[in-house]
Protein backbone atom coordinates (compact mmCIF):
# COMPACT_ATOMS: atom_id res chain seq x y z
CA UNK A 1 0.00 0.00 0.00
CA UNK A 2 1.48 3.01 -0.91
CA UNK A 3 1.14 6.56 0.56
CA UNK A 4 -1.40 7.84 -1.10
CA UNK A 5 -3.65 4.53 -0.33
CA UNK A 6 -2.47 4.56 3.31
CA UNK A 7 -3.59 8.23 3.74
CA UNK A 8 -7.15 7.61 1.85
CA UNK A 9 -7.75 5.01 4.41
CA UNK A 10 -6.69 6.83 7.50
CA UNK A 11 -10.19 8.91 6.74
CA UNK A 12 -12.67 8.13 9.02
CA UNK A 13 -15.92 5.94 7.67
CA UNK A 14 -18.11 8.95 6.94
CA UNK A 15 -16.09 10.39 4.29
CA UNK A 16 -15.38 6.70 3.15
CA UNK A 17 -19.13 6.56 2.36
CA UNK A 18 -19.02 10.06 0.71
CA UNK A 19 -16.84 9.27 -1.43
CA UNK A 20 -18.42 6.13 -2.55
CA UNK A 21 -21.25 8.38 -3.33
CA UNK A 22 -19.74 10.35 -5.70
CA UNK A 23 -17.11 7.61 -7.05
CA UNK A 24 -18.34 4.57 -6.69
CA UNK A 25 -17.01 3.03 -9.53
CA UNK A 26 -13.63 4.24 -9.53
CA UNK A 27 -13.22 3.90 -5.10
CA UNK A 28 -14.35 0.17 -5.39
CA UNK A 29 -11.38 -0.61 -7.63
CA UNK A 30 -9.37 0.60 -4.83
CA UNK A 31 -8.44 -2.19 -3.14
CA UNK A 32 -10.99 -5.05 -0.88
CA UNK A 33 -12.05 -2.74 1.71
CA UNK A 34 -13.80 -0.34 -0.65
CA UNK A 35 -15.14 -2.80 -2.46
CA UNK A 36 -16.92 -4.39 0.32
CA UNK A 37 -18.41 -0.93 1.66
CA UNK A 38 -19.55 -0.40 -2.26
CA UNK A 39 -21.36 -3.60 -1.54
CA UNK A 40 -22.54 -2.76 1.62
CA UNK A 41 -23.83 1.09 0.52
CA UNK A 42 -26.22 -0.66 -2.05
CA UNK A 43 -27.22 -3.27 0.55
CA UNK A 44 -28.88 -0.03 2.74
CA UNK A 45 -29.93 1.64 -0.54
CA UNK A 46 -31.63 -1.42 -1.90
CA UNK A 47 -33.26 -2.27 1.49
CA UNK A 48 -34.28 0.96 2.27
CA UNK A 49 -36.41 1.24 -0.75
CA UNK A 50 -37.60 -2.48 -0.62
CA UNK A 51 -37.62 -4.14 3.19
CA UNK A 52 -36.46 -7.38 3.61
CA UNK A 53 -40.27 -8.52 4.87
CA UNK A 54 -41.72 -7.28 1.42
CA UNK A 55 -43.26 -9.81 -0.70
CA UNK A 56 -41.54 -8.93 -3.52
CA UNK A 57 -38.26 -10.59 -2.45
CA UNK A 58 -39.82 -13.64 -2.17
CA UNK A 59 -41.09 -13.15 -5.73
CA UNK A 60 -37.79 -12.79 -7.84
CA UNK A 61 -35.36 -14.41 -5.20
CA UNK A 62 -35.01 -17.28 -7.25
CA UNK A 63 -34.78 -16.08 -11.10
CA UNK A 64 -32.69 -13.03 -9.86
CA UNK A 65 -30.36 -15.92 -8.67
CA UNK A 66 -30.00 -17.26 -11.61
CA UNK A 67 -29.46 -13.95 -13.65
CA UNK A 68 -26.31 -12.93 -11.48
CA UNK A 69 -24.89 -16.01 -11.35
CA UNK A 70 -24.93 -16.38 -15.36
CA UNK A 71 -22.63 -13.24 -14.96
CA UNK A 72 -19.79 -15.45 -12.89
CA UNK A 73 -17.98 -15.95 -16.43
CA UNK A 74 -17.32 -11.86 -16.27
CA UNK A 75 -17.44 -11.14 -12.80
CA UNK A 76 -16.67 -14.20 -10.58
CA UNK A 77 -13.32 -13.54 -8.51
CA UNK A 78 -15.02 -10.28 -7.77
CA UNK A 79 -18.00 -11.87 -6.18
CA UNK A 80 -16.46 -13.76 -4.08
CA UNK A 81 -14.40 -11.18 -2.33
CA UNK A 82 -17.33 -11.04 -0.06
CA UNK A 83 -17.25 -14.08 2.14
CA UNK A 84 -20.02 -16.17 4.58
CA UNK A 85 -22.49 -16.46 1.64
CA UNK A 86 -24.96 -19.29 1.88
CA UNK A 87 -26.39 -20.79 -0.99
CA UNK A 88 -29.92 -19.54 -2.43
CA UNK A 89 -32.98 -21.26 -0.24
CA UNK A 90 -36.41 -19.98 0.38
CA UNK A 91 -35.33 -19.98 3.97
CA UNK A 92 -32.18 -18.25 3.83
CA UNK A 93 -32.03 -14.56 4.53
CA UNK A 94 -31.25 -12.09 1.81
CA UNK A 95 -27.79 -10.58 3.46
CA UNK A 96 -26.69 -14.38 3.79
CA UNK A 97 -27.88 -15.35 0.20
CA UNK A 98 -25.12 -16.02 -2.03
CA UNK A 99 -25.52 -14.21 -5.66
CA UNK A 100 -27.53 -11.73 -3.68
CA UNK A 101 -25.51 -10.89 -0.25
CA UNK A 102 -22.10 -10.83 -2.44
CA UNK A 103 -24.09 -8.62 -5.24
CA UNK A 104 -26.12 -5.61 -4.11
CA UNK A 105 -24.81 -3.34 -6.63
CA UNK A 106 -26.16 -5.28 -9.67
CA UNK A 107 -29.16 -6.37 -7.47
CA UNK A 108 -30.05 -2.16 -7.35
CA UNK A 109 -29.81 -1.85 -10.56
CA UNK A 110 -31.67 -4.89 -11.41
CA UNK A 111 -34.53 -3.44 -9.59
CA UNK A 112 -34.33 0.26 -10.82
CA UNK A 113 -34.36 -0.13 -14.30
CA UNK A 114 -36.49 -2.24 -16.74
CA UNK A 115 -34.52 -5.32 -18.32
CA UNK A 116 -33.77 -6.21 -21.95
CA UNK A 117 -36.85 -8.20 -23.49
CA UNK A 118 -35.89 -10.68 -25.77
CA UNK A 119 -38.75 -12.67 -28.60
CA UNK A 120 -38.49 -16.24 -27.45
CA UNK A 121 -38.54 -17.39 -30.55
CA UNK A 122 -36.61 -15.29 -32.77
CA UNK A 123 -34.65 -18.64 -33.88
CA UNK A 124 -37.50 -20.21 -34.83
CA UNK A 125 -39.09 -17.79 -36.89
CA UNK A 126 -37.75 -19.09 -40.46
CA UNK A 127 -39.40 -22.71 -39.71
CA UNK A 128 -42.70 -21.10 -38.48
CA UNK A 129 -45.10 -21.38 -40.99
CA UNK A 130 -47.81 -20.19 -38.75
CA UNK A 131 -49.47 -17.36 -40.54
CA UNK A 132 -52.57 -16.59 -38.65
CA UNK A 133 -53.78 -13.26 -39.12
CA UNK A 134 -56.36 -10.78 -36.96
CA UNK A 135 -58.30 -9.52 -39.88
CA UNK A 136 -59.04 -5.58 -38.93
CA UNK A 137 -60.61 -5.04 -42.85
CA UNK A 138 -63.79 -4.26 -42.58
CA UNK A 139 -66.24 -1.33 -44.08
CA UNK A 140 -65.19 0.93 -41.58
CA UNK A 141 -61.48 0.73 -41.82
CA UNK A 142 -58.90 -0.15 -44.38
CA UNK A 143 -56.14 -1.26 -42.81
CA UNK A 144 -53.58 -3.93 -43.42
CA UNK A 145 -54.36 -6.95 -41.64
CA UNK A 146 -52.39 -7.75 -38.29
CA UNK A 147 -50.10 -10.06 -36.39
CA UNK A 148 -48.66 -10.06 -33.06
CA UNK A 149 -45.26 -10.90 -33.59
CA UNK A 150 -44.17 -10.46 -29.61
CA UNK A 151 -45.83 -9.85 -26.66
CA UNK A 152 -43.84 -9.43 -23.18
CA UNK A 153 -43.29 -7.67 -19.89
CA UNK A 154 -40.43 -6.10 -17.86
CA UNK A 155 -40.87 -4.57 -14.99
CA UNK A 156 -40.64 -1.27 -14.22
CA UNK A 157 -39.83 0.95 -11.10
CA UNK A 158 -43.14 2.83 -9.93
CA UNK A 159 -41.21 6.67 -9.36
CA UNK A 160 -39.53 5.96 -12.42
CA UNK A 161 -39.88 9.45 -14.37
CA UNK A 162 -39.70 11.38 -11.08
CA UNK A 163 -36.28 9.81 -10.22
CA UNK A 164 -35.18 10.60 -13.94
CA UNK A 165 -36.58 13.19 -15.21
CA UNK A 166 -33.40 15.43 -16.56
CA UNK A 167 -32.34 11.72 -18.12
CA UNK A 168 -34.51 10.48 -20.56
CA UNK A 169 -34.78 6.16 -21.38
CA UNK A 170 -34.85 5.15 -24.68
CA UNK A 171 -36.70 2.25 -26.07
CA UNK A 172 -34.63 0.63 -28.84
CA UNK A 173 -35.81 -2.19 -31.02
CA UNK A 174 -33.49 -5.37 -32.60
CA UNK A 175 -33.81 -6.58 -36.17
CA UNK A 176 -32.32 -9.08 -38.02
CA UNK A 177 -32.55 -8.29 -41.63
CA UNK A 178 -31.54 -10.81 -43.79
CA UNK A 179 -31.62 -8.30 -47.08
CA UNK A 180 -31.42 -4.95 -47.23
CA UNK A 181 -34.89 -4.19 -49.45
CA UNK A 182 -37.53 -5.76 -46.85
CA UNK A 183 -36.11 -2.81 -44.13
CA UNK A 184 -38.79 -0.76 -45.85
CA UNK A 185 -40.91 -3.19 -43.87
CA UNK A 186 -39.82 -1.68 -40.63
CA UNK A 187 -42.37 1.21 -40.59
CA UNK A 188 -45.24 -1.04 -40.59
CA UNK A 189 -44.30 -2.72 -37.20
CA UNK A 190 -45.60 -1.40 -34.66
CA UNK A 191 -44.47 -0.90 -31.20
CA UNK A 192 -47.15 -0.53 -28.58
CA UNK A 193 -46.22 0.17 -25.03
CA UNK A 194 -47.88 0.55 -21.24
CA UNK A 195 -48.87 -0.85 -18.34
CA UNK A 196 -50.06 -3.90 -18.12
CA UNK A 197 -53.97 -3.92 -17.18
CA UNK A 198 -53.90 -0.64 -16.45
CA UNK A 199 -54.33 2.42 -18.81
CA UNK A 200 -54.08 3.53 -22.28
CA UNK A 201 -51.05 2.27 -24.90
CA UNK A 202 -48.80 4.53 -26.61
CA UNK A 203 -47.07 3.99 -29.89
CA UNK A 204 -42.98 4.60 -29.50
CA UNK A 205 -41.47 4.67 -33.51
CA UNK A 206 -38.52 5.03 -35.51
CA UNK A 207 -37.51 7.80 -37.53
CA UNK A 208 -39.86 7.33 -40.80
CA UNK A 209 -36.85 7.34 -43.60
CA UNK A 210 -34.75 4.38 -41.32
CA UNK A 211 -35.33 2.05 -43.93
CA UNK A 212 -32.87 4.29 -45.87
CA UNK A 213 -30.38 3.69 -43.74
CA UNK A 214 -30.08 -0.04 -44.08
CA UNK A 215 -28.34 -1.15 -46.73
CA UNK A 216 -27.12 -4.60 -45.91
CA UNK A 217 -27.43 -7.96 -43.60
CA UNK A 218 -26.81 -7.32 -39.96
CA UNK A 219 -28.12 -7.15 -36.57
CA UNK A 220 -29.95 -3.50 -36.23
CA UNK A 221 -30.53 -1.86 -33.22
CA UNK A 222 -32.82 0.80 -33.78
CA UNK A 223 -33.71 4.12 -31.74
CA UNK A 224 -37.77 4.00 -30.97
CA UNK A 225 -37.25 7.39 -28.81
CA UNK A 226 -38.14 7.69 -25.40
CA UNK A 227 -39.88 6.02 -22.90
CA UNK A 228 -43.14 7.71 -22.10
CA UNK A 229 -44.45 8.82 -19.49
CA UNK A 230 -47.26 6.37 -19.09
CA UNK A 231 -49.20 6.82 -15.66
CA UNK A 232 -49.57 9.83 -12.76
CA UNK A 233 -46.93 8.76 -10.05
CA UNK A 234 -48.99 10.12 -7.45
CA UNK A 235 -52.06 7.70 -7.97
CA UNK A 236 -49.49 5.24 -6.27
CA UNK A 237 -48.69 7.25 -3.32
CA UNK A 238 -48.75 5.67 0.14
CA UNK A 239 -50.05 1.93 -1.82
CA UNK A 240 -46.94 0.38 -0.90
CA UNK A 241 -46.23 -0.52 -4.86
CA UNK A 242 -43.14 0.19 -5.77
CA UNK A 243 -43.16 -1.59 -9.31
CA UNK A 244 -45.76 -2.11 -11.70
CA UNK A 245 -45.59 -4.36 -15.16
CA UNK A 246 -44.43 -2.53 -18.32
CA UNK A 247 -46.39 -4.44 -21.15
CA UNK A 248 -44.38 -3.62 -25.12
CA UNK A 249 -46.70 -5.53 -27.80
CA UNK A 250 -45.15 -5.71 -31.38
CA UNK A 251 -47.47 -5.66 -33.91
CA UNK A 252 -46.96 -6.74 -37.53
CA UNK A 253 -48.88 -4.85 -40.55
CA UNK A 254 -46.49 -5.44 -43.43
CA UNK A 255 -49.40 -7.61 -44.70
CA UNK A 256 -46.70 -9.89 -45.81
CA UNK A 257 -44.78 -12.84 -44.70
CA UNK A 258 -41.10 -10.54 -44.16
CA UNK A 259 -41.53 -11.40 -40.43
CA UNK A 260 -42.10 -15.30 -40.46
CA UNK A 261 -40.03 -16.66 -43.51
CA UNK A 262 -36.69 -14.98 -41.54
CA UNK A 263 -35.99 -11.88 -43.73
CA UNK A 264 -36.79 -9.91 -40.91
CA UNK A 265 -36.51 -11.09 -37.75
CA UNK A 266 -37.73 -9.32 -34.09
CA UNK A 267 -35.10 -10.11 -31.75
CA UNK A 268 -36.06 -7.63 -28.61
CA UNK A 269 -35.75 -4.90 -26.81
CA UNK A 270 -33.64 -2.85 -24.59
CA UNK A 271 -33.92 0.60 -22.77
CA UNK A 272 -29.94 1.69 -22.34
CA UNK A 273 -28.24 4.80 -23.50
CA UNK A 274 -25.93 2.98 -25.60
CA UNK A 275 -24.06 6.86 -26.73
CA UNK A 276 -25.68 9.79 -24.71
CA UNK A 277 -23.37 12.75 -26.44
CA UNK A 278 -24.56 12.12 -29.86
CA UNK A 279 -28.23 11.37 -31.05
CA UNK A 280 -28.03 8.17 -32.74
CA UNK A 281 -31.11 6.58 -34.63
CA UNK A 282 -29.32 3.30 -35.01
CA UNK A 283 -26.20 0.91 -35.09
CA UNK A 284 -25.38 -2.22 -36.69
CA UNK A 285 -23.90 -5.44 -35.73
CA UNK A 286 -21.93 -7.59 -38.00
CA UNK A 287 -22.39 -10.77 -36.70
CA UNK A 288 -25.95 -12.97 -36.92
CA UNK A 289 -24.30 -15.31 -33.81
CA UNK A 290 -24.03 -12.12 -32.06
CA UNK A 291 -27.96 -12.63 -30.40
CA UNK A 292 -26.42 -14.56 -27.95
CA UNK A 293 -24.04 -12.01 -26.39
CA UNK A 294 -26.57 -8.96 -26.80
CA UNK A 295 -29.61 -10.49 -25.02
CA UNK A 296 -28.54 -12.49 -21.27
CA UNK A 297 -31.86 -15.00 -21.47
CA UNK A 298 -31.13 -15.44 -17.29
CA UNK A 299 -31.68 -11.28 -17.47
CA UNK A 300 -34.87 -11.48 -19.79
CA UNK A 301 -36.24 -14.54 -17.60
CA UNK A 302 -35.78 -12.67 -14.55
CA UNK A 303 -37.17 -9.32 -15.57
CA UNK A 304 -39.97 -11.40 -17.43
CA UNK A 305 -40.84 -13.37 -14.18
CA UNK A 306 -40.71 -10.39 -11.94
CA UNK A 307 -42.97 -8.59 -14.37
CA UNK A 308 -45.55 -11.51 -14.60
CA UNK A 309 -45.44 -12.06 -10.73
CA UNK A 310 -46.29 -8.12 -10.21
CA UNK A 311 -49.14 -8.13 -12.72
CA UNK A 312 -50.80 -11.15 -11.04
CA UNK A 313 -50.94 -9.98 -7.90
CA UNK A 314 -52.14 -6.21 -8.98
CA UNK A 315 -54.75 -6.88 -11.00
CA UNK A 316 -57.87 -8.73 -10.68
CA UNK A 317 -58.38 -9.54 -14.63
CA UNK A 318 -57.15 -12.23 -16.01
CA UNK A 319 -53.47 -12.58 -17.27
CA UNK A 320 -52.89 -13.65 -21.42
CA UNK A 321 -49.17 -14.23 -20.28
CA UNK A 322 -47.28 -17.73 -19.25
CA UNK A 323 -45.79 -17.54 -16.39
CA UNK A 324 -42.26 -18.77 -18.10
CA UNK A 325 -41.28 -17.72 -22.00
CA UNK A 326 -38.07 -17.54 -21.69
CA UNK A 327 -36.29 -20.58 -22.75
CA UNK A 328 -32.33 -21.10 -22.63
CA UNK A 329 -31.91 -19.30 -18.87
CA UNK A 330 -29.49 -20.60 -16.10
CA UNK A 331 -26.98 -21.02 -18.15
CA UNK A 332 -23.38 -18.87 -18.04
CA UNK A 333 -23.27 -15.40 -20.36
CA UNK A 334 -20.62 -15.15 -22.54
CA UNK A 335 -20.78 -11.71 -24.04
CA UNK A 336 -17.98 -11.11 -27.18
CA UNK A 337 -16.35 -7.77 -28.17
CA UNK A 338 -18.95 -6.89 -30.75
CA UNK A 339 -18.27 -3.52 -33.50
CA UNK A 340 -21.14 -1.58 -33.67
CA UNK A 341 -21.58 1.06 -36.49
CA UNK A 342 -23.85 3.76 -35.80
CA UNK A 343 -25.94 6.19 -37.64
CA UNK A 344 -26.46 9.59 -36.00
CA UNK A 345 -29.73 11.97 -36.05
CA UNK A 346 -26.98 14.78 -37.40
CA UNK A 347 -25.48 13.57 -40.68
CA UNK A 348 -22.46 15.61 -39.61
CA UNK A 349 -21.16 13.91 -36.42
CA UNK A 350 -19.07 10.93 -36.99
CA UNK A 351 -18.56 7.73 -35.21
CA UNK A 352 -14.40 7.23 -33.63
CA UNK A 353 -14.21 3.82 -35.30
CA UNK A 354 -10.64 4.10 -33.15
CA UNK A 355 -12.53 4.59 -29.77
CA UNK A 356 -15.33 1.92 -30.52
CA UNK A 357 -12.71 -0.47 -31.14
CA UNK A 358 -10.92 0.16 -27.77
CA UNK A 359 -13.99 0.60 -25.19
CA UNK A 360 -14.71 -2.62 -23.45
CA UNK A 361 -17.64 -4.78 -24.29
CA UNK A 362 -20.61 -2.58 -24.24
CA UNK A 363 -22.52 -5.62 -24.46
CA UNK A 364 -22.44 -6.42 -20.60
CA UNK A 365 -24.68 -5.48 -18.27
CA UNK A 366 -25.45 -1.80 -17.91
CA UNK A 367 -24.46 -0.16 -14.52
CA UNK A 368 -25.75 3.13 -13.07
CA UNK A 369 -25.05 4.90 -10.19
Amino acid sequence: MNRSDRSLMDLPLEIHLSLLEHVPNELRAVNRYFYVLHNHSYREKSLAWISEDNDIWALIKGSLCLYIKSLDSLRQYARQIIKDTIEPGPDVPLCLTKYIADSWYIVYNALQYPGKIINNEWDKLSQNQDTSLVDTNNSFSNRPKERILMQSLTALPVDFWSRRKDEPTPVNVWFYVKNAHVARYIQKIITEIGICNYGPRQIVASAGYINELITSEGIYCINLGHLPRLYDEQIFEGTGTTHLPLELKTIDRTDSDVCINGDLVLLGYDFIPYQISKPWLLFRVENKSGIDTIFNYSECSFSYEFAWSLACLQSEERIEFPKDTISRHGSLYKPSKLIRNFVYKHPEQKQDLGQETALPNWNTPYLRR
